[in-house]
């Protein structure tokens, strides 16, 4: 078993002064609060008017502060459903209240750089390989290094951005209780950020609506999630594939509307237990570099998947966020067995993503902006007959 920064991943601590908490108010620190939120919010609003330095701001601190504040007011998650004004939810509330924090969530995502607790964990680094990896250059003069992020084979490499003690080989060995047998669908394939697309190539040629992405779901990763969804069907397992366009006209606030979207199809198919998010990564170095996760299967470069399961470690409600993990878990072994080397590794957040919808609900984040989408599309057939197997062997 292998636990802790999975990939030689660089993880770097920033320690930070935990002062001013005199004051507290239900277990939370009111003024450290207040302190938090608005020196962040000042930073915030200069980065806004262009002002040079100031764009740091990343808003899971924010986050932190503002979640320190609401509760001592009384306010708490409802119980109305599962989308609508979530008080509780420090991003809905601020993201809403203010497009340049929405701004900076977005960039604080897509860069992934999480900020919480005095931890600063750079994500996306260069795995340690004793083979040389191969490095070429794009017309635009940027360089693409193709590198096998595959965990080895029998272990899980987690990559826990939490607090939490994560019991591997219970949620390893726990049943799964998937109901199979019922009639109706059972998955749901959703995209957050629809227009996520991949390298282009000859065969799969498009014209970008934005760099990296394309409101073409010939050439986007809606293109990867009907790969996931034909083998899941194939194997007698009725799925729901929506592909709606979440992150257009704005990428900001598309984990809000794709809960909507979530919603409806539970209202719709009472039936479905299994959430599966399917997004592309970004990974790219310090120096501009891009890293190309693939590794090689039946003679044919493939992209790699990595898992990212949510939590409540921001007091959002989640109580069953470990089901999510072992159902993660159960398809990482699978893959192992049927593909090594296919998973990068299970990344554990302390966001919630959405994943409160359902025990079986995931972000599968199938390749890299490097990957082209016929390595994606790959990727998308084994990660569906994992699935499957997992889901008709349980």
């Amino acid at each position: 078993m292998r636990v802790g920064s999975a990939n030689g991943e660089a993880v770097y601590l920033r320690r930070a002064r935990r002062t001013f908490h005199a004051v507290r108010v239900n277990g939370r620190s009111l003024r450290s609060g207040f302190i938090i939120v608005c020196l962040l919010l000042a930073c915030t609003v200069l980065a806004g008017m262009g002002v040079q330095g100031a764009g740091f701001v990343n808003t899971d601190l924010i986050a932190i502060g503002f979640g320190r504040i609401l509760p001592a007011f009384g306010y708490a998650e409802g119980s109305a459903g599962l989308i609508g004004p979530d008080l509780s939810d420090p991003y809905q509330v601020l993201c809403r209240s203010m497009p340049a924090i929405s701004a900076n969530a977005g960039l604080s995502e897509k860069y992934g750089a999480l900020q919480q607790n005095g931890v600063v964990v750079k994500r996306n680094k260069a795995p340690a390989q004793s083979a040389e990896p191969e490095a070429y250059v794009l017309d635009n003069g940027q360089t693409v290094m193709e590198m096998d992020m595959g965990d080895g084979g029998d272990d899980i490499a987690l990559r826990n951005e939490t607090d939490y003690a994560i019991d591997v080989e219970g949620l390893r060995s726990k049943p799964l209780t998937f109901d199979m047998q019922s009639g109706g669908p059972k998955v749901l394939i959703v995209h957050t950020h629809t227009s996520e697309a991949y390298m282009p190539t000859a065969q799969y040629n498009y014209t970008p609506t934005d760099t990296g992405r394309t409101e073409d779901n010939r050439f986007n990763v809606v293109r990867v999630g009907e790969e996931i969804a034909k083998e899941l069907e194939a194997a007698g397992i009725s799925v729901v594939h929506d592909t709606s366009l979440n992150d257009y006209p704005s990428y900001n606030g598309s984990y809000t509307k794709t809960m909507g979207v979530i919603e409806d199809n539970l209202a719709k198919y009472p039936s479905i237990e299994i959430v599966l998010d399917v997004h592309r990564d970004y990974t790219e170095r310090e120096d501009g570099t891009l890293l190309k996760p693939v590794t090689t299967i039946d003679g044919q470069k493939t992209a790699q998947v990595m898992f990212v399961v949510g939590t409540d470690a921001m007091d959002l409600y989640h109580p069953n966020w470990r089901d999510n993990l072992s159902f993660a878990f159960h398809i990482n072994d699978k893959l192992n067995a049927l593909y090594p080397n296919l998973v990068r590794c299970v990344n554990i957040r302390t966001e919630r993503f959405n994943q409160h919808a359902t025990k079986g609900s995931m972000i599968l984040e199938m390749g890299s902006n490097s990957n082209t989408l016929e390595e994606a599309i790959r990727l998308g057939q084994y990660v569906g007959k994992g699935i499957a197997a997992v889901l008709n062997e349980q």
